[in-house]
């Protein structure tokens, strides 16, 4: 894929208030989101896949991006997982224990915590747990389950119960992050969403996995980080650069501002990129500011005054 910087990016949809970016991956804080490192016991299969840990007791494995993410270019983290089933006729399939957590962190960890903490990064983050083990230090709940955490493994700021997650299938898991909010989803339900983890401006992220007393072997593949192509914004005032201004149907009200947005390589290749944004409006005389609070472009406010059907364009601009 083309690496961008850009001014504007990714084709916005701005529907009756409601903002929609096209994911995609694409160039991260500080390189690429393919360059992930290992810790510990962690290690790449013959098959592709990333074993994080054997059924060997007492042993952390961690599968992490080398470097940040951009927070508000961030969208998702995918992957896919499986943990043995215990007590299998494989004498090598463990006793059940401990899970997997992906952490979102200010740093790379250098070693990862075994046993019920699941090499988990620990102070300064947060992130979410596949627990398969009861630890009643940790006021786990009886059964295996899923939760946002921050801070510790012990730290469950939301839980979803009763999951079978070591049954040596492979499962889908997706957490979504922007701004305060953690959404996660397993085998393509959403089971969790929380709002109020730490806010980052860039993090690193990893998956970790660990045994203790008890074991199983703990594997991931398909890992991906799906971000919004976003990165600095400015001004779009050349009338070139406007559209159009259309109702959507007659005497409808609803008025759709069209334009373009400047967008820029490394080679200095150019590329106009399409928004669109619904106003309300008897007419297609709109002026205002509209400030967007989600997506890859929230804290941005779109500062428009177009008059006429465009014909008279005397703002049009991104600020901060």
């Amino acid at each position: 894929m083309k690496r961008r910087f850009i001014s504007f990016t990714i084709a916005l949809f701005f529907l009756t208030g409601a903002l929609f970016a096209t994911a995609v991956q694409a160039a991260a804080a500080g390189g690429a989101l393919d360059d992930f490192i290992f810790i510990d016991a962690a290690y790449e299969r013959e098959d592709g896949a990333i074993q994080l840990t054997s059924s060997e007791i007492y042993v952390t494995g961690g599968y992490w991006l080398r470097n940040p993410v951009d927070a508000a270019a961030f969208v998702a983290i995918e992957f896919e997982f499986m943990m043995s089933e215990p007590y299998s006729y494989d004498l090598e399939s463990g006793t059940g224990a401990d899970g997997i957590t992906v952490s979102f962190a200010p740093a790379v960890p250098t070693d990862l915590d075994f046993g019920e903490k699941m090499a988990f990064y620990g102070p300064g983050a947060f992130g979410v747990e596949f627990d398969t083990w009861y630890n009643w230090i940790r006021d786990d709940p009886l059964v295996p389950h899923i939760a946002v955490i921050q801070e510790s493994v012990g730290d469950h700021l939301k839980t979803a119960e009763d999951f079978l997650m070591n049954d040596s299938e492979w499962h889908r898991a997706k957490i979504c992050y922007a701004n305060d909010e953690v959404k996660v989803y397993f085998d393509g339900v959403q089971v969790l969403a929380y709002a109020g983890v730490y806010r980052f401006e860039s993090f690193y992220v990893g998956i970790g996995a660990a045994t203790g007393g008890a074991t199983q072997n703990q594997i991931i593949r398909n890992v991906k980080i799906i971000t919004a192509a976003v990165g600095k914004f400015s001004a779009a005032t050349k009338p070139a650069n406007f559209i159009s201004m259309t109702e959507t149907s007659k005497n409808s009200r609803i008025w759709v501002l069209s334009f373009y947005a400047d967008e820029t390589y490394p080679d200095g290749t150019a590329a106009k990129v399409k928004y669109e944004i619904s106003l309300n409006g008897n007419n297609a005389n709109q002026k205002g500011e509209y400030l967007f609070d989600k997506g890859p472009l929230a804290g941005y406010t779109l500062v428009y005054d177009v008059k006429g059907n465009g014909s008279n364009i005397k703002e049009l601009k991104l600020v901060k």
